[in-house]
């Protein structure tokens, strides 16, 4: 595994989380 693909990965699962707890402080829109 090269580390601009760790790198990418990284960012990747950071985005990840990030959109997570967004969906997880507000209110669910359903």
């Amino acid at each position: 595994v090269s580390r601009e693909f760790y790198l990418n990965t990284e960012e990747f699962i950071d985005a990840v989380a990030f959109n997570l707890e967004s969906k997880l402080r507000e209110p669910a829109t359903v």
